[in-house]
């Protein structure tokens, strides 16, 4: 939905009358459930009907049932309601512990934040800092996550992104293979390498980590811009 073009959505009253009724099956219990009457619920369900212009129930001999585009309607409903409750319930749960959760990857939290977390504490001793570390992309409508740090180019539609950093990636590989008759001399040269199970590799350019060494025995003849770590948030 573009900003700015208003909502049509119906009454709330109304459609949590269909959804309890839907629900139950049944305009009595639903009218339990809401504390109000049976003749309420049924005129909420009947005013959303003509809002609609689509029946939701039929009265099958003194029986309620619903029709497949209240059926259809149900199931769009109680999602939008689970969501809803269960925003509010982590906005009342962030208010009271103060609690921040943060994803990123395994990789870099194990290799850079997991380091700093201690003197975040110390200057912050405020925030319940939870760190959720996985590769998977972060759905901050469903999940409960402040902010998420992922390698990317930062084009993501929605949320607000900051640039942390910038990598630099260059293939690395043992000294033996820089010595010697077959010495490797350029890059391509890595197809040639050979597992220890005696399994052709891939190139090193292609992301095998099976040869490695100090990053100087490279002489940065292959290193290339490496994605950029961005901190991701929820838009505002």
């Amino acid at each position: 939905m573009r900003e700015g073009r208003l909502r049509r959505l119906p009454p709330l009253n109304a459609l949590k009358a269909f959804e309890a009724a839907a629900r139950h099956e049944s305009f009595t219990r639903a009218a339990e459930e809401l504390f109000v009457t049976q003749g309420a619920v049924s005129h909420q369900v009947k005013a959303l009907e003509q809002e609609l212009g689509v029946k939701l129930f039929n009265r099958e001999r003194q029986r309620l049932v619903i029709t497949e585009a209240g059926r259809q309607y149900l199931t769009i409903l109680r999602d939008a309601f689970d969501r809803i409750a269960l925003g509010t319930e982590r906005l009342l749960q962030r208010q009271s512990t103060g609690a921040l959760t943060v994803s990123t990857s395994p990789d870099f939290a194990a290799k850079w934040l997991v380091n700093r977390l201690g003197r975040f504490a110390e200057e912050h001793p405020s925030i319940d800092l939870r760190v959720s570390a996985t590769l998977h992309h972060v759905d901050f409508a469903r999940e409960d996550v402040d902010l998420a740090v992922r390698h990317g180019d930062g084009n993501w539609p929605g949320l607000d992104v900051t640039r942390l950093s910038a990598e630099q990636l260059f293939p690395v590989c043992s000294p033996k293979l820089l010595a010697g008759r077959s010495r490797f001399t350029k890059p391509a040269d890595s197809s040639r390498a050979t597992h220890p199970s005696n399994t052709p590799r891939r190139s090193v350019l292609s992301g095998s980590a099976s040869m490695r060494s100090r990053p100087t025995r490279t002489s940065g003849t292959a290193s290339a811009a490496g994605p950029v770590i961005g901190a991701v948030k929820k838009a505002a």
